[in-house]
């Protein structure tokens, strides 16, 4: 996924820590994160009598955030040996961070992220750490793996929807729930399958125009299923599928031929950011408090976009 910061060539004066860190987790990323939890918690309540205000949601989403910065903590810990070699601009290489700060970090993340799923519910504790699970063996070795890394990737940010679903006691099995994290899963496996990419010098030609389709058919699943067409607000619902898909369609073209790495870090990098409008689609199926969730999707996208011009998305 895509890449780099510019920090080889150090300044007369110290570099910031902070700016170092908010490089390793990636912060242009993190604006997409709540939105997977809060997701399936909306979609979760389409199809239970019980109702629960968004407050409900907020340990699953401080799991989502925790356990996704342990991913990417962790992620540069394994992949040190080949970033020393490719990429020691890096935080993790380049000493601007240390390791055992970075290790440090990783286990503490992991601990706030299970303990505040469980504050959740127990079914939310229990995902929390099939979630982390994933994210370890990902980090571990699958990630090179031929498809299963891209797949496995996916199932992360699948379950991370799935946490907020389970605050419910139906939740992570409700039919457009599982359709929601099936969509995500695929969405996330096929940006993974572009990113793959990002080094080799050729463009990903047809294989860009994957995450489009996907979206396609995921809205149009969606449109079928009864909780939306019970719940949903028909102009939202039928816009915002739209302008996420043209977003990642405009993306996925320029990948399509675009063979520089900086261009195509960036476009993968869009292809990322376009999950807030993925996500303010899904969350426009409910009315109340939907709505004003897809607001705030689409509000964040913008400081996104601005932030992942001054720091590397993956």
């Amino acid at each position: 996924m895509p890449t780099d910061a510019d920090c080889e060539t150090a300044p007369p004066t110290k570099p910031s820590k902070l700016r170092a860190w908010l490089e390793l987790l990636r912060v242009p990323n993190l604006f997409t994160v709540p939105g997977d939890p809060i997701v399936g918690f909306l979609l979760a309540s389409t199809a239970s009598s019980k109702f629960l205000s968004l407050t409900a949601v907020i340990p699953a989403v401080v799991a989502a955030l925790c356990l996704y910065c342990a991913g990417l903590v962790s992620n540069d810990l394994f992949d040190l040996a080949e970033d020393r070699r490719d990429r020691p601009e890096r935080p993790l290489p380049s000493g601007r961070i240390s390791i055992p700060a970075a290790r440090l970090a990783t286990v503490l993340l992991f601990i706030a992220g299970i303990v505040a799923a469980f504050l959740a519910g127990e079914r939310t504790g229990l995902l929390a750490c099939a979630l982390a699970a994933l994210i370890l063996v990902y980090n571990g070795g699958f990630k090179r793996v031929r498809l299963v890394g891209p797949l496995t990737m996916g199932l992360c940010r699948g379950f991370s929807l799935l946490l907020g679903a389970s605050v419910f006691a139906s939740g992570p099995t409700t039919p457009v729930v599982l359709a929601a994290a099936g969509g995500l899963t695929l969405y996330i496996l096929s940006v993974t399958l572009i990113a793959a990419k990002e080094t080799s010098g050729k463009p990903a030609g047809r294989i860009a125009w994957l995450s489009c389709l996907v979206c396609m058919v995921w809205f149009a699943c969606l449109a079928t299923m009864a909780p939306i067409q019970e719940t949903g607000t028909p102009v939202l619902t039928m816009v915002l599928p739209i302008v996420a898909t043209i977003w990642v369609g405009r993306w996925c073209m320029v990948l399509a031929k675009e063979t520089q790495p900086v261009v195509v870090s960036m476009g993968v990098g869009r292809l990322i950011q376009g999950l807030l409008l993925i996500q303010a689609s899904l969350c426009s199926i409910v009315m109340w408090p939907g709505l004003w969730v897809a607001a705030a999707c689409v509000a964040a996208l913008p400081a996104a976009v601005i932030l992942g011009r001054r720091f590397y998305a993956s």
